[in-house]
């Protein structure tokens, strides 16, 4: 009689290593990407708001014959970026700063349409 020899089952602790390595290499690469893509979205929304904010300004000093400031305007802030407007008769400067968009705060836009800093809003 001979004896029944059977396959063994499951993984090896190499192939399961292999796999864990493959999901590391996966995730070292994709977690800074979506970090940076989450960032640009926050700024992205945040420049909305303040196109909106200076077409409020606009409507403002057509009705009050001066620019207001955020007070005013009823300014509300996010949780990632807070909105401030320096306003004068005849000028204005909308800033929002964040606390981790380095590099891209604080974002200015003012009546002229000047935007700062220049790289950091979209063409």
């Amino acid at each position: 009689m001979q004896a029944k020899t059977t396959k063994p089952h499951g993984f090896t602790l190499i192939e399961l290593m292999i796999v864990v390595a493959i999901i590391g290499i996966l995730a070292a690469v994709a977690i800074p990407s979506y970090q940076n893509y989450v960032k640009q979205s926050r700024r992205t929304e945040a420049q909305a708001y303040m196109l909106d904010l200076a077409l409020k300004e606009e409507k403002h000093r057509v009705n009050n014959a001066s620019y207001a400031d955020h007070t005013a305007l009823g300014v509300t802030n996010t949780t990632y970026y807070t909105f401030t407007i320096a306003a004068g008769t005849n000028t204005y400067t909308i800033s929002a700063a964040a606390a981790n968009d380095t590099g891209c705060t604080p974002l200015t836009l003012t009546e002229a349409g000047v935007k700062g800093p220049s790289g950091c809003w979209k063409k």
